[in-house]
């Protein structure tokens, strides 16, 4: 393998630390994997750019915070690089992660929930207006059928995330 995608992550409002065997592992193969050429860690930056205390800790849910995806410590080795999300407009998503750490910000989607026409990035789904994201019952044209272009619901535009972005 050569290059690894990891879309996980912890949430921003404290910091996680990193393990020294997988800040280890990342080293080793960074510079030997690929007979010496190195592997390539692509990593999310997270969606927390902010959110309630009682999303982190159970705490005050009217007390805010700012996350910084630096606060994940295997967001911040030279070893990743890690990858914010961006807007079909090519703004920042509101929901990504902020930091010194990002190399990059590449088309994550951001949904318009009081929409009924979503313009947002397109991917695949699972067959049919069963199953998946998009399904007949959808509130947008695109999700449930009624559009030319994805009439047997085998395409999903709801998806969105610093994953969706990596």
């Amino acid at each position: 393998i050569d290059i690894f995608n990891y879309s996980y992550g912890y949430s921003t409002c404290q910091i996680a630390a990193i393990s020294s065997s997988l800040l280890n592992a990342l080293e080793v193969g960074a510079r030997t994997a690929r007979d010496g050429l190195g592997a390539i860690y692509v990593k999310a930056a997270g969606n927390d750019y902010s959110g309630t205390q009682s999303e982190c800790s159970g705490g005050n849910k009217d007390f805010y915070y700012f996350g910084n995806s630096n606060f994940d410590q295997e967001n911040a080795t030279p070893y990743t690089i890690i990858v914010g999300a961006s807007t079909s407009s090519g703004v920042s998503a509101d929901y990504s992660s902020p930091g010194a750490n990002l190399w990059i910000t590449a088309p994550g989607g951001e949904m318009d929930e009081t929409s009924t026409s979503q313009e947002g990035l397109i991917s695949t789904d699972l067959t049919g207006c069963a199953k998946g994201y998009s399904k007949s019952n959808s509130q947008f044209s695109f999700e449930n059928g009624s559009h030319s272009l994805n009439k047997n619901c085998n395409y999903t535009s709801t998806l969105e995330g610093t994953s969706f972005a990596s």
